[in-house]
């Protein structure tokens, strides 16, 4: 028990003096030691100069005789003051030492881990390797001092992710690893990007090769370039100026005899050119379609191209299968597996296996519309066919007009007019002489030798053609019509709802009344169901005026007014009215 009590007087009187900070201090002799908070020496004054303690609890001093090394808080000189220059300690407890112009590693106990030796040394990659030189020649040492490459290259490259390192010696290059073991040989230009696919292109004497990461040759460098291997393996060469191409497996698919190649297409196919004619290849580098053609086009999403020769055109599938022979002045796009060709100034469509639809036979064929026709003429006559290439309006129409966004159109024959609409039904029999545009109800006037009446958008009349004269639809979706000389008004299903019998007929007003005749002084207003609302025997009536009266003269010559409804207001008993 009195031996506790002891250990524990000892370690608090103790205690305090392990805590509190230390400072560097010079004293009146000019040497450094270092004091406590109190003032107290610690560190006896023996140094010509003192720096400040580090986190770690190390401080760097210097000697007299202008040498360096490193004391502990307790005043020990872990590392002997011997050296010219001193770095700080890394957080892997390594610090860079010189002396006599040579530099090493020691670590915290003042241990040397690398011999000091070296003309300079780097800061320690992520990785924990470090270029060291001697001289002219490079090595790479690791955290303990090893020498993991031997010091004598002229240049030494950062590790790749693979762990590999490129070396100069003689003003060549090779390939190493971190255990210092040659991978590749040093005899490359110089050093080689890594790609992703572990490949990097090399060059020997300017001629280009591919190296993998054993460092193997997968093709000898005899290439002026070589492109990277893409995602499925493949890369273009050049040898003598012509292209061929490589596989990253080491197979040569095609020999050097293109003049030019272009990019891979979704169906993994190239164009290549051979002097001035181009042809096809798959990624197998075999020739699917041989160059002999002065273009080939892009391949569209249906799997064929556009291929010329000598100002004609043809069609190329991604097989390589020539499915249209090279024979067209033009060829469009193909829409739905079908395209507008010419062929000796006549126009027809051929499908995507080369197969013409029809007679190449049309003198014009204009851009297919929204609706999927396409206006084409034979001569003067004009007709219209579908995608298919199908004539969907035969081609014998003198005249035709505009479609109608449901799909209608009028068409001539001669001098007689029709109606028709997108799938080819004639809505219509081409029998009027004349016809005129849709309305806003959906009906559309027509005439017979001068007699008019009006279709719906079935193609129905709603009323026999009989009528020398019509009017404008009203807003009420009435109009005024004449027969024999007399008028009457009809609505949109043709019932005379006033009955054609009046020898005039005004316009409906805005109490939905129209002034009528049965001849001279005989006068009256209708409303819009025929009803006489002031019965058609009047001498004389007059317009509605600014208070919604209107005057009228009886048979028996006397003067009264109607109102909106037609009611007498003033019965006819008056010999004079304003």
């Amino acid at each position: 028990m009195k031996r506790l009590l002891t250990l524990l007087v000892v370690a608090l009187l103790c205690a305090p003096t392990f805590a509190q900070e230390l400072t560097p201090k010079k004293n009146a002799r000019g040497k450094w030691g270092y004091v406590d908070n109190k003032d107290n020496w610690l560190i006896k004054a023996k140094y010509d100069f003192a720096e400040e303690f580090t986190p770690d609890g190390l401080a760097k001093v210097r000697n007299s005789k202008g040498k360096w090394g490193f004391v502990n808080k307790s005043g020990d000189e872990v590392v002997r003051l011997k050296y010219d220059y001193l770095g700080g300690f890394s957080s892997d407890g390594i610090c860079k030492v010189k002396d006599d112009d040579k530099y090493g590693l020691v670590n915290r106990d003042g241990k040397v881990i690398a011999k000091i030796k070296y003309d300079e040394i780097d800061s320690f990659s992520p990785a924990g390797t470090a270029l060291v030189r001697i001289g002219e020649n490079y090595g790479m040492i690791d955290k303990t001092g090893k020498e993991i490459i031997k010091v004598r290259y002229q240049e030494i490259t950062e590790f790749s992710k693979d762990d590999l390192a490129w070396i100069k010696q003689s003003g060549k290059w090779g390939l190493i690893n971190r255990k210092g073991e040659t991978v590749a040989k040093i005899k490359y230009d110089a050093p080689a990007v890594w790609h992703s696919n572990g490949t990097a292109i090399v060059k020997v004497d300017g001629l280009c090769g591919v190296i993998d990461l054993s460092g193997d040759e997968i093709h000898r460098p005899r290439y002026e370039s070589i492109e990277p291997f893409d995602s499925e393996g493949l890369a273009w060469s050049v040898r003598d100026g012509l292209y061929g191409l490589l596989s990253i497996t080491g197979k040569r698919l095609c020999d050097n005899k293109y003049n030019e190649v272009g990019p891979w297409n979704d169906s993994g196919i190239a164009c290549v050119r051979i002097d001035a004619k181009w042809g096809l290849v798959n990624k197998s580098g075999k020739a699917i379609l041989k160059p002999k053609y002065d273009e080939i086009g892009a391949f569209a999403e249906d799997g064929t191209a556009l291929i010329m020769n000598e100002g004609k055109y043809g069609v190329v599938n991604h097989l390589g299968d020539v499915v249209a022979p090279v024979k067209y002045d033009s060829i469009g796009r193909f829409v739905g597996g079908f395209a507008k060709v010419s062929l000796d100034g006549k126009y027809g469509v051929i499908n995507t296996e080369g197969d013409e639809v029809g007679d190449i036979k049309y003198d014009s064929f204009e851009e297919y519309a929204t609706n999927g026709l396409a206006l084409v003429t034979v001569g003067e006559y004009i007709g219209w066919v579908n995608r298919n290439g199908r004539e969907i309006i035969p081609v014998n129409n003198n005249e035709v007009g505009e479609w109608t966004e449901d799909g209608l159109n009028w068409i001539r024959q001669g001098d007689l007019y029709g109606w028709i609409d997108v799938t080819g039904k004639r809505i219509t029999k081409v029998e009027y002489t004349a016809l005129w545009e849709w309305e806003y109800n959906g009906l559309a006037k027509v005439a017979k030798d001068n007699l008019m009446s009006w279709i719906d958008r079935e193609g129905d009349l709603i009323s026999p053609v009989v009528y020398e004269e019509v009017g404008e639809w009203t807003n009420a979706n009435l109009v005024w019509v004449k027969k024999d000389g007399l008028y009457g008004m009809l609505n949109t299903e043709g019932d005379k709802v006033v009955p054609i019998k009046y020898t005039f007929l005004g316009e409906f007003n805005e109490y939905g009344l129209a002034m009528a005749s049965l001849g001279e002084e005989k006068w009256g207003w209708v409303n819009m169901k025929g009803s006489e609302r002031l019965k058609v025997n009047n001498r004389q009536v007059w317009d509605f005026n600014s208070v919604g009266l209107a005057k009228f003269l009886d048979e028996k010559g006397k003067y009264g007014f109607i109102n909106g409804e037609g009611k007498k207001i003033i019965p006819a008993k008056n010999d004079y009215a304003e």
